[in-house]
């Protein structure tokens, strides 16, 4: 076999190689082809589709282009345009630095991780059931997690509450019809049930002995004395009896339903 046979031979890639290479799936190639937005450089005698090294490069350039939510037909339309080359370019250099963002946001959460770490540690080497030395971990927990959007939510279900309940009341006054007031309790008293169901079901606690997260039984979690960020609980998993802190069960992977307890220091 000669070289230049060889380099021919190399630089081509059926589907399933091609896709490979590029990371997507056979059928991702398929339906590109099937799209025209990706057709093969050949077409053997026995039909095998065969893609060389200029199809990677498309192919590498429709997936990025996918990633960033373009449709086909907008990909089709670029990729057909001659000036399509400088405007992917630039698309790259905003990726990239969308990136270099991304990347600084997460190492500035990795040092807020480890300065949590730090305050808990120093609460195991103090009082555990001192909820001051938490002050700081509940702050930086709070600020960096989605207690605030919990928080707000319910502030604004309770306000909505509010206005219903002295709204029927005046009413009630100035007309002197009770009707309406007792009536307009329904609502309020189903407001006030499914804001309680939202907030059982958004936050979880941290146990400050074995830094396991868990979410108690309902009733367990309503009877508790607590304070805004901190709930006086037992956990099901050290048996530990004191305060808690809160984090949102969205980003904690604690089950919803059986709020088994998961390890996550």
């Amino acid at each position: 076999m000669t070289e230049s046979t060889t380099e021919y031979i190399s630089t081509q890639y059926t589907t399933g190689e091609l896709a490979k290479r590029c990371g997507v799936s056979v059928r991702t190639v398929q339906y590109y082809d099937n799209r025209g937005v990706l057709v093969p450089s050949e077409v053997s005698s026995g039909g095998r589709r065969l893609y060389d090294e200029q199809d990677v490069r498309r192919l590498s350039v429709i997936t990025f282009l996918r990633g960033l939510g373009f449709s086909i037909s907008q990909i089709a339309d670029l990729l057909a345009d001659d000036q399509s080359s400088a405007y992917i370019d630039s698309l790259i250099a905003a990726q990239r630095m969308q990136l270099s963002k991304q990347i600084e946001l997460d190492q500035s959460r990795l040092r807020t991780l480890d300065a949590l770490r730090k305050t808990l540690g120093r609460v195991d080497d103090c009082d555990r059931t001192d909820l001051h030395a938490f002050s700081d971990a509940a702050f930086v927990t709070r600020r960096k997690t989605g207690l605030k959007r919990i928080h707000g939510t319910m502030l604004v279900v309770g306000g909505v509450m509010d206005v219903l309940e002295i709204a029927l009341l005046a009413i009630w006054i100035m007309t002197g019809n009770w009707v309406p007031f007792v009536i307009g309790l329904v609502p309020i008293v189903l407001l006030g049930v499914g804001i309680s169901v939202y907030y059982f079901r958004s936050v979880a606690y941290l146990c400050p002995n074995c830094h396991t997260v868990f979410r108690p039984k309902f009733s367990r979690m309503f009877w508790s004395a607590h304070t805004p960020y901190s709930r006086k609980l037992v956990c099901p998993n050290c048996r530990y009896d004191g305060w808690c802190l809160e984090v949102p069960a969205a980003h904690t992977g604690t089950d919803m339903e059986t709020g088994e307890p998961m390890i996550i220091v």
